[in-house]
């Protein structure tokens, strides 16, 4: 149609004005999913670490560690309330790699441990290390710089070590563990490792809490932590960052129309003798309209095109940013997030155009062909 060449041959032909236009909408889109982004990355990592990594119901500490009597006997009182029970030995040690030291937690358990802990690095499944060998959180490893196939010596409070290789960098979103078998422990040192902690997968038809509630009333036992309990904790923390991720949108959104409406006036300013002429010639508002803000829609779509791309990166680079010792972070980004960022930036256009819709009813036709361009 004729308004859609017009629309064209404005948009090459004030290039300036075209790049501008990506820039500015580019950027304001680019913040935009970077603000929902950091939701998603932030928010949701207690959803991502109990539904898809931590998967047992509650992790049990014992006073001392568990013969394998003491482990039948705790069975059996459970044998109505828990599904299964692992047994296993977690201990703090001190990591040591090319001069660099970090805290871990070190878990030692059987392959039954994959019923607990989902071990994978994105898609693929990891297994269980080897003798020898241990599995390390995605988060210690970058922070110490760690790939596949280097060797770190473990050092606990006796000043004991452990030389071990690792063979596979899990993802995992809260604390830094490392997993290893019970024989390597005994293969190093010439024993087994006490067990003096239990995880628990409680049964369908059994309330969490009440099953808890009966584990902390046996002697032998220190602590629990529900899984549950922990992670609405957790969660309630981080809600506080609705805050700062409503923040960064509504900034974003009201840049995106400040830049909008500053670029479509000075549109609106340099071709002020070209739409009084086609005033003159018969449009209507409503054509006149079309004709000055179908080419102000065009470049937002484009600019909100290429504000996806560039938020992409943003996002990346923000996460990246983020030290915290126990917590990994990963760009996460949900198919709404996209959508709303465009929605967003195309709504903040149409209040634009909606505002500077009586600035083109206000243009005098006599006295803007009069005047010398």
């Amino acid at each position: 149609s004729f308004l859609n060449k017009v629309m064209f041959r404005n948009v090459f032909r004030y290039r300036q004005r075209f790049l501008m236009m990506l820039v500015g909408i580019g950027g304001c889109t680019a913040l935009l999913l970077s603000g929902f982004g950091l939701r998603d990355s932030i928010v949701d990592i207690v959803d991502y670490q109990f539904a898809e990594v931590s998967t047992y119901d509650m992790e049990v500490y014992f006073a001392e560690g568990q013969n394998q009597q003491a482990q039948e006997s705790f069975c059996d009182t459970l044998r109505s309330d828990a599904e299964d029970i692992l047994f296993y030995h977690r201990t703090s040690m001190e990591m040591d790699f090319d001069g660099k030291t970090k805290s871990i937690d070190l878990l030692a358990a059987g392959d039954d441990l994959r019923n607990y802990y989902h071990l994978h690095q994105g898609k693929n499944d990891l297994g269980m290390p080897g003798l020898g060998e241990m599995f390390i959180t995605i988060g210690a490893a970058d922070a110490m710089g760690l790939k596949t196939g280097d060797t770190v010596v473990l050092r606990n409070s006796d000043m004991q070590n452990l030389q071990l290789t690792i063979t596979g960098i899990f993802d995992n979103n809260v604390n830094n563990y490392g997993i290893i078998l019970p024989q390597t422990i005994q293969d190093q040192w010439g024993e087994l490792p006490e067990m003096q902690m239990a995880l628990i997968n409680a049964r369908e038809n059994r309330d969490i809490h009440e099953v808890g509630a009966t584990i902390a009333g046996m002697d032998h036992v220190m602590n629990i932590a529900i899984s549950e309990d922990i992670a609405n904790q957790v969660g309630s923390m981080l809600d506080a960052l609705d805050l700062v991720v409503i923040t960064v949108v509504i900034c974003a959104a009201l840049l995106a129309i400040i830049v909008l409406y500053n670029l479509t006036n000075i549109s609106i300013t340099e071709r002020v003798r070209e739409i009084a002429t086609i005033k003159v010639l018969g449009f209507y508002e409503k054509e006149t309209a079309a004709y000055v803000f179908k080419e102000n829609l065009f470049l937002s779509a484009l600019g909100a095109a290429v504000g996806l791309v560039g938020g992409i990166f943003l996002l990346q680079f923000i996460i990246s940013q983020i030290k915290i010792d126990m917590v990994w972070l990963d760009a996460r980004l949900k198919p709404l997030s996209y959508l709303w960022a465009v929605l967003l930036t195309m709504v903040s256009a149409c209040i634009v155009d909606f505002l500077l819709y009586f600035k083109l009813q206000k243009i005098n036709m006599a006295e803007a062909l009069k005047s010398i361009e």
